[in-house]
Parts: C-alpha cells; structure tokens; sequence
C-alpha cells in the first residue's frame, strides 16, 4: 500500500486534521503504516479508546510514545509497566509533565527511578500524540481547529508500522 492508497482511503480524516506536528519526510512514509485501521469512538464513550488502548500496550513488551494529552490513569498505567519489565520511553510536553508533577509526583518519581524507564520533556509544540511499540502503532491527531481529536485513533499492527 502506498502513501496515496493510506491518504485516499481515510481522505475526509486526514484533510480534517492537522498534520503540521508530522514531518514532511514522514509523512511521504505513510506507506509504512500497512494496513490502516481508523477507529471512530462515539463521542458518549470517550474513554474507550483509552481502554482499548491501555489492553493493547500491556501486551507489549517495549513501548515509545509522545504525548501533549494528560490522562489521569496514564502516571499508575506506565509505573506498572515498567514494574512488569517492559521497556517504556516517553516524551511529553512541558503541561503535561507539570499536570504528571502536580497530580501524580509519587508514580513519577518511581517510574523515572526504574532502569527501563525514559521520560523525556519537550518545549516544542506537539500537535499529536502517538505510540509505537513491538505490536501496534497508534495515532491521534488535533483537528484543524486546535481542539485534541478523542474520537479518533489510526492504528496499525503491521510490522512496518511497528519499526
């Protein structure tokens, strides 16, 4: 499947959504992603792609991500994986790391002092947030107008998307 193929197949998606936050040359690589999924949760179940989410990554045995989103199970849900031995590097904008300090300061400091743990902080503005791990890849975009899309998740579980 090529980059056109990934584009045309979910159009109305893509041309809704600010892709800004991805680079140029990653973008000509959306053929990488395979078999697309785009997964649409009705806005009354607003924390099922969190669940469905959560059940994937734990599957997994090493985990990258970054994220400008705070999500109150996120700190406890990456602490337990790092405790169960899975590899888990972060990136996170600067709100969201002082929402993680402010609102859970004891599962931080446990994560950052486990040795398969990385947390990284960025001052650059990110636009999406986006998992890759030895199973799946996830991502979620901003739409156009600025507001996070919970609605919406591409992902994939194709080994292409995976590396």
């Amino acid at each position: 499947m090529g980059t056109m193929e990934v584009v045309s197949d979910h159009k109305k998606f893509w041309e809704m959504h600010d892709l800004g936050s991805i680079p140029v040359e990653l973008k000509a690589r959306f053929y990488e992603l395979g078999d697309v999924d785009l997964v649409e949760h009705p806005p009354e179940r607003v924390y099922e792609p969190h669940e469905s989410f959560f059940e994937i990554i734990s599957q997994s045995s090493r985990v990258r991500g970054i994220s400008p989103v705070f999500h109150p199970f996120y700190s406890e849900f990456f602490l337990n994986l790092v405790e169960r031995g899975i590899e888990v590097d972060l990136i996170l904008t600067e709100s969201v790391f002082g929402r993680v300090v402010e609102d859970s300061r004891s599962s931080l400091d446990a994560f950052l002092e486990v040795e398969n743990a990385s947390m990284y902080v960025t001052r650059e503005e990110v636009r999406l947030a986006s998992a890759v791990t030895d199973v799946f890849f996830s991502l979620s975009l901003f739409l156009k107008t600025g507001q996070y899309d919970s609605r919406f998740d591409v992902t994939s579980r194709d080994a292409s998307a995976r590396s």
